[in-house]
């Protein structure tokens, strides 16, 4: 297989003569291991005659790279009788193989033959898993061109576009390959009805099938001038490559510091009808890149609100999530709290508690929005003793549910790491859950409770609900619900 690997590496570079050397070794090493083990070693045989037949071919012997691909076949042949599902894909890659050979040395009705079986073939197993096989159909259909006349031609293209009825992304990929088949012909209108039809397929799907076939079409319609007016702005109109040096620019963009210079040098350019447009077509063959949609959002953004402002707040940004970053990043939490006590004024602003509701669901995050909401409704130093003193976060807890605080509840939650892993905690948790409206949950932890935790537990637990569905009519139902299913007043 090393050998195999360095043939091609030395073909792709040019040296032919080395490439042919490498191979022809790696041959007759891999007919000896045939000739010992032919079970386990003549799939490799197979491929290196194949590759041996393609070194020769560089190097322009024919006659022997047919000779070569003619005994590879024949070992297909074989594996594939014992092994179809392994071996029939190689048998069509090496007749598709054979009858360039064939054609190669002159011998053009039988590689037309050849040929034909490979597309029939590649056509079988494209219906099996068009996916994985249509590639060995267009290739051998690619090859059919070079030999049939235009009208079998297209028959064996149209049978094997109906072939892929099963999976409409391999059919419409298959449609742009006839349609460039067309194109080189010169029967321009004939490929671009071939061209619509595969851009039907791409009106709706996954990101990567949309780009890959838009870019498809693109590349045939803009290649030969095709279809203006007839298809999609985005598979006529070439982009210019300086609109992706700047996508790419933007892509590379690290941090607020990088985003606003690449704005302050490029944004004017970016508004302009021209590039907009533009910008509009890159998004619609790349629709998988998420950098083109945030840079149209933000320069959107700019022309409702102006640059000055769409920079301003991005600094403010910026120098929030800096505050909240060094914040976060102090090695203990008396440093956090003496950072927290000399930037309040900073860490307390109302634009801050926006960004860091948005960015909430890292747990670090969360936590410390928590420590600002229940500093703003106790104190400071309340407010960090609960993060390190889980009696105290208890305590503090229980009180704001005695007075239907649930708003300070939920800060105290935040705040301590330990306190709803505690078997009080349970109950927070409860508390909580249906504060938020997700009663469904609620009653599969009250479920919970109620099977694996003691009597008086649940009586206590039960109790707590009652009163909090006193105090809060608007929690009344669930919480008396819970409470029934906790301990049943009867």
């Amino acid at each position: 297989m090393a050998l195999n690997n360095l043939a091609n590496q030395q073909a792709k570079s040019g040296n032919h003569a080395a490439a042919l050397t490498a191979v022809t070794e790696a041959v007759g090493i891999r007919r000896r291991f045939a000739a010992a083990l032919p079970a386990a070693h003549l799939p490799g045989l197979a491929r290196a005659l194949n590759d041996l037949a393609d070194r020769q071919a560089d190097t322009g012997d024919h006659s022997a790279a047919l000779t070569t691909i003619t005994e590879a076949v024949a070992h297909y042949r074989s594996l594939a009788e014992t092994d179809p599902a392994a071996h029939l894909p190689d048998l069509a890659r090496a007749l598709i193989d054979l009858a360039d050979r064939r054609a190669d040395t002159g011998d053009r009705t039988v590689a037309l033959a050849t040929i034909t079986e490979a597309v029939d073939l590649a056509r079988q197993l494209a219906e099996t898993d068009p996916a994985a096989h249509m590639p060995y159909l267009a290739n051998a259909l690619n090859s059919l061109t070079d030999l049939q006349t235009d009208d079998l031609t297209d028959l064996a293209w149209t049978d094997g576009i109906a072939a892929l009825h099963e999976d409409p992304w391999s059919q419409a990929e298959l449609r742009v390959r006839f349609a460039y088949l067309h194109a080189r012909r010169g029967a321009a209108d004939r490929a671009v009805d071939t061209l619509a039809a595969a851009t039907a397929a791409a009106a709706s799907g996954t990101p990567s099938q949309l780009s890959r076939i838009r870019r498809l079409i693109h590349e045939v319609a803009t290649d030969f001038g095709l279809g203006e007016g007839r298809l999609p702005d985005w598979a006529t109109t070439p982009i210019p490559d300086s609109v992706f040096d700047l996508i790419n620019a933007w892509s590379a963009c690290e941090g607020w510091p990088q985003v606003e210079d690449f704005l302050r040098t490029n944004a004017q350019h970016l508004r302009s009808p021209e590039s907009r447009h533009h910008l509009r077509l890159a998004d619609a063959l790349f629709p998988e890149e998420p950098a083109i949609v945030g840079l149209t959002r933000l320069l959107d953004d700019i022309d409702d609100r102006s640059l000055a402002t769409v920079l301003a707040e991005g600094r403010r940004e910026n120098d929030a999530f800096a505050l909240m970053e060094a914040w976060i990043e102090t090695p203990t939490w008396d440093e956090s709290r003496a950072f927290h006590l000399a930037h309040w004024n900073a860490l307390h602003d109302p634009f801050v508690f926006t960004l860091l509701s948005g960015a909430s669901d890292h747990p670090v995050v969360h936590q410390h929005l928590g420590i600002l909401r229940l500093a703003e409704a106790t104190s400071l130093e309340l407010a960090h003793a609960v993060v390190v003193d889980p009696d105290l976060a208890a305590a503090e807890a229980t009180a704001a549910l005695e007075s239907a605080d649930l708003d300070l509840l939920s800060a105290v939650a935040t705040a301590s790491e330990e306190l709803l892993e505690t078997a009080q905690g349970r109950l927070f948790t409860l508390v909580l859950l249906i504060a938020m409206d997700d009663e469904d949950q609620a009653r599969e932890l009250a479920a919970q409770v109620a099977e694996n935790a003691a009597a008086v537990q649940r009586e206590a637990f039960a109790v707590r609900l009652r009163e909090l569905a006193r105090r809060r009519p608007d929690l009344a139902a669930p919480a008396g619900e819970l409470a029934e299913v906790l301990h049943p007043a009867g």
